[in-house]
């Protein structure tokens, strides 16, 4: 596929790609107006706060967002730093490994992969726990695997009429 001549160089960008998205995670940063730097708060958390933080209810985050009279590119970045996150997880991952070529496995290893950070989020209060963005990383995901997916389409095409 993709990484078939340099499978190494796959990995190496796997690997880059999940440091990127730990140190994102775990070590916030300001993009435009929205504050994701956490240092500040967590010393005065413990993890009864953080559970108290956290939010386990599916769309309850996306509503309030929504509802909360935030400007739409607050809403905007919110919602699509989220998805764009996982994207590349969507095209590295059946790139590397052709068994994860399917919905399925990339939603499932996609929602692993995020549980995974929430939930080191929630017990090592290096953030909050929010169960909407599991669902929008794992909507990243899928979209990346789309974006593959019409990619692949479109250099088969391009092939096919260049050999003609």
């Amino acid at each position: 596929m993709i990484f078939s001549k340099n499978r190494w160089l796959g990995w190496l960008l796997l690997f880059i790609y999940i440091l990127i998205v730990a140190k994102l995670v775990f070590y916030k940063v300001r993009i435009g107006n929205i504050d994701y730097h956490y240092e500040s708060v967590a010393p005065r958390l413990t993890l009864r706060h953080n559970f108290i933080l956290a939010n386990f209810t599916p769309f309850r985050g996306i509503r309030n967002t929504i509802l909360s009279g935030e400007s739409a590119s607050f809403i905007l970045q919110n919602f699509l730093g989220n998805i764009v996150l996982y994207m590349p997880l969507g095209f590295l991952l059946p790139a590397l490994i052709p068994k994860l070529s399917n919905y399925k496995s990339l939603a499932v290893v996609g929602f692993l992969l995020s549980l995974t950070f929430e939930l080191i989020q929630l017990f090592g209060i290096l953030g909050n726990f929010d169960v909407d963005d599991i669902l929008l990383n794992t909507t990243g995901t899928l979209a990346g695997f789309l974006c593959l997916q019409i990619y692949l389409e479109w250099f088969k095409k391009d092939k096919l009429s260049g050999s003609e």
